[in-house]
């Protein structure tokens, strides 16, 4: 189950004291944050931030925001046009950004990225695994057990859990030599409760909420935080609107509803929340970030 909301607090080493609003991560408006070096008089430490599936939807939204907040941000996704007019997009507002072509299930693909960021800005303080294959990667006939084949059974695997460890197997020991650093799991509550067609796509999502904790456990005495959220139900640009019901509509969340949260996350040094599964809306809620009436599509 996810944890209670957590309550929002400004941490040594960010002087983030508000976050980004829907209109600011769609690049309109300025944002207060900028993460700088703790030490009074010392030069500022631009902090960098690794989003992984940032060609669109939930991940873009993220690149884009964490430009925004002050961080050098690579944006990695199989998908290298897009990472190129996202990078291309947050230059274009000033920020600075790298593009890499990432497959996260291919090892040699993640330290091939991981090493083009570090090479290009020299650290990494967070890292956000967003990139993942939903249950629409099981084409109709193939979701259920008695259909499901074996070679999409293991690429789901490769993306949602070996890519994640992949990527954060890469950048652990830089964050421990930074002495500080944040890892972010996209996760989903899809993992709490059984759906039709959608059994693969949970475990993952379940796996991922387990790998959070012990990774967190395996981290903190480093000052790495290890944290999942649920996004919620987003409406990225695949999603067919018109075919929604009002009723699903009204749920549905848009893709920067985590940034506010995700921030949070990357920010806060020395560490105070770790091993945590945060549900974004709730959090946004009891940190006066707003509710549905901000962050759902129909508030668009």
């Amino acid at each position: 189950m996810p944890s209670p909301p957590l309550p929002l607090r400004q941490e040594r080493g960010s002087q983030c004291t508000s976050h980004p609003t829907p209109s600011q991560i769609e690049g309109e408006g300025t944002s207060s944050c900028g993460p700088v070096s703790p030490v009074s008089g010392a030069q500022p430490v631009v902090r960098v931030a690794f989003v992984t599936g940032a060609g669109r939807g939930i991940g873009k939204a993220l690149a884009l925001g964490f430009a925004r907040a002050g961080y050098s941000v690579v944006v990695g996704s199989t998908t290298h046009a897009l990472n190129q007019a996202v990078a291309d997009e947050i230059q274009a507002s000033g920020g600075v950004a790298l593009a890499v072509e990432l497959d996260v299930a291919d090892e040699a693909s993640v330290d091939a990225a991981i090493a083009a960021g570090l090479a290009r800005f020299g650290r990494i303080d967070a890292l956000v695994n967003n990139a993942g294959l939903k249950g629409g990667f099981f084409p109709e006939g193939q979701r259920l057990l008695s259909e499901m084949p074996t070679d999409r059974w293991r690429r789901m695997i490769d993306v949602n859990l070996t890519g994640v460890f992949l990527c954060s197997r890469a950048c652990a020991p830089i964050m421990i030599r930074q002495g500080r650093g944040s890892i972010i799991n996209m996760s989903s509550s899809a993992g709490q409760r059984g759906r039709l067609g959608e059994s693969l796509y949970g475990a993952t999502k379940s796996g991922l909420d387990a790998l959070t904790r012990g990774w967190a456990a395996d981290l903190q005495e480093h000052n790495v935080a290890v944290n999942a959220i649920y996004p919620g139900m987003t409406v990225t640009e695949r999603t067919n609107v018109e075919a929604m019901t009002p009723e699903r509509r009204a749920m549905a969340m848009q893709t920067g509803a985590s940034l506010p949260l995700a921030l949070f996350l990357a920010e806060q040094d020395p560490i105070t929340v770790t091993g945590e599964v945060i549900e974004a809306l709730d959090w946004n809620v009891a940190n006066g970030r707003g509710g549905r009436e901000v962050w759902s599509v129909a508030a668009l």
